[in-house]
């Protein structure tokens, strides 16, 4: 009866132990970690051979064994689950005294990201970051809230300003606390006002 009405919109109903039923949530966004972590570790190889990264995601996600979810090739993955879930399957399996390889190196390899970024954006500048307005869309890990909780903006935005750049950044869901304590960092109110000046815009979320 607790669970009729999402039932009856089609949802599944699987009767399991508890440990079975924490293990599929952590394994579940675990493996979606991987997917992201997947296409972006291969964005890095389209980079260098000059392919776009977005015809392999939709070559490879028309399989239907694979899907197209969760392979768009971006930042860092964040938010409330998967860096907390992927952490917690390995904690667990370190526990029990079995690897993990893959899931450790999804981890390895998403700390890796926000470090490539970050590498990416002095590239661009030809190393000369200090005084430049650097702006960012979107800052919230996830479309249509206003949730920060581990945004892989905020692995680059305190390096950026330790280099001396100025940071600006829009947001549909408006400013957010956590960046504007930082006395370099300002929120605009629209995107004309966010590009207008900017020495680098970087669209940091797909919406």
């Amino acid at each position: 009866n607790l669970y009729s009405p999402l039932i009856s919109k089609g949802a599944k109903f699987i009767s399991t132990s508890r440990r079975a039923a924490e293990l599929i949530k952590y394994a579940s966004n675990s493996f979606l970690a991987t997917k992201i972590t997947f296409i972006n570790e291969l964005a890095n190889l389209c980079e260098k051979l000059d392919i776009n990264v977005e015809d392999v995601s939709i070559g490879i996600g028309t399989d239907k064994r694979i899907g197209g979810r969760f392979l768009r090739a971006g930042p860092a993955y964040g938010g409330s689950c998967f860096p907390k879930d992927t952490k917690a399957l390995v904690h667990t399996a370190n526990k029990f005294r079995t690897d993990l390889s893959i899931v450790k190196n999804v981890i390895k390899s998403n700390d890796n990201r926000n470090n490539h970024l970050l590498n990416r954006i002095i590239k661009i500048q030809n190393n000369k970051i200090k005084n430049k307005i650097i702006s960012f869309l979107g800052v919230t890990f996830k479309a249509g809230t206003d949730d920060m909780r581990e945004s892989p903006i905020l692995n680059l935005i305190p390096p950026l300003l330790k280099k001396g750049a100025l940071i600006q950044y829009y947001d549909p869901t408006g400013s957010k606390e956590i960046l504007d304590k930082y006395k370099k960092v300002t929120y605009k109110k629209n995107v004309l006002d966010l590009i207008k000046n900017s020495d680098l815009v970087i669209i940091h979320t797909e919406w």
